[in-house]
């Protein structure tokens, strides 16, 4: 089981809803047992607002590679005769979870059910794929990239 709480006046604070979870948790373990205690601190590699950002920049790049070629639908349908619809970067979402599916539990899921884990993983064989099959190179997202908007912004003041 783990517990999550903050260090705070010299020991470990968790909720009491945590507190009760661990009581509950704990009168189904006899007496004598022999368990561990271990305390760590707790850090993402990566947050949610993290991956929506790098995903932008993914479904962007490949949308305007799409705009720059002036493919539209009919080259993610593979239909002979233009559409003249141009690709939206919900319909390029859409066909990468059809050509680079994710399952969890034998059930394909997208990107709002996926760890960061699995994420990174999709992230890893979208630009694989996006590479090989449209000639598309996703960049790396710049890690300084809000301190740097932050620096023009404060330079146009």
């Amino acid at each position: 089981m783990k517990i999550y709480g903050v260090k705070a006046d010299g020991g470990f604070k968790v909720s009491p809803e945590q507190e009760r979870l661990e009581r509950h948790y704990l009168s189904g373990i006899k007496d004598g047992k022999l368990m561990t205690k271990e305390y760590k601190l707790f850090r993402q590699s990566k947050t949610w607002k993290q991956v929506k950002i790098i995903w932008g920049l993914a479904l962007t790049t490949i949308e305007q590679h799409f705009k720059d070629n002036a493919w539209d639908t009919s080259y993610l349908l593979r239909i002979d005769k233009p559409t003249g619809n141009p690709c939206s970067k919900e319909q390029i979402y859409d066909y990468l979870l059809e050509v680079c599916p994710v399952y969890e539990d034998g059930k394909r899921i997208g990107l709002s059910k996926m760890s960061i884990e699995q994420a990174g993983q999709w992230y890893n064989a979208v630009s694989n794929f996006a590479a090989s099959e449209w000639y598309v190179n996703i960049p790396d997202p710049d890690p300084d990239w809000f301190k740097k908007k932050e620096k023009k912004n404060a330079a146009k003041s």
